[in-house]
């Protein structure tokens, strides 16, 4: 709960101050992200980064739970449209010995209209692997928002 809550301050501040660009990259918002969270207190250091790994980056983990992190720059999606790295985020799971994996995704196309409510940006889905099942958290960061006055322009 503690790294949830972080991400979800995190999302929460990306709406209000309209933290990440249209187009922002992975490196960028991996570097972002990494650096808020660890302003935590109850975070801190216990966040771990990974290096880069095969021309990617790898993810982050909080007290051996994995962290992905993904971007998205061409369409307004939401948590349950990011399935397909439900496979990468459980084998990351299982690898560390947790049931637990969770999913941060940046989605940071050009906006020309508000996209909804944070609550609808945070989901939990349960993942079969095998004989049994890993809990992925989507947490969806929303990004490349204009100026609120520039929606009556």
């Amino acid at each position: 709960m503690i790294i949830l809550g972080g991400l979800g301050n995190v999302a929460a501040q990306a709406l209000k101050a309209s933290l990440f660009i249209a187009g922002t990259s992975e490196q960028k918002f991996q570097r972002k992200i990494a650096e808020m969270l660890r302003s935590r207190n109850e975070i801190g250091e216990n966040l771990q980064g990974h290096p880069e790994a095969a021309g990617g980056i790898t993810d982050l983990t909080f007290e051996d739970i994995p962290i992905e992190l993904k971007v998205e720059n061409n369409k307004v999606i939401f948590p349950k449209y990011f399935q397909k790295y439900f496979d990468q985020t459980a084998a990351y799971a299982i690898g560390l010995g947790k049931r637990i994996g969770i999913l941060a995704v940046l989605e940071s196309t050009s906006k020309s209209a508000p996209v909804g409510v944070i609550e609808d940006d945070i989901e939990v889905f349960t993942h079969p692997t095998g004989q049994s099942q890993v809990a992925i958290v989507v947490v969806v960061v929303r990004g490349g928002f204009p100026k609120p006055s520039s929606y009556s322009r």
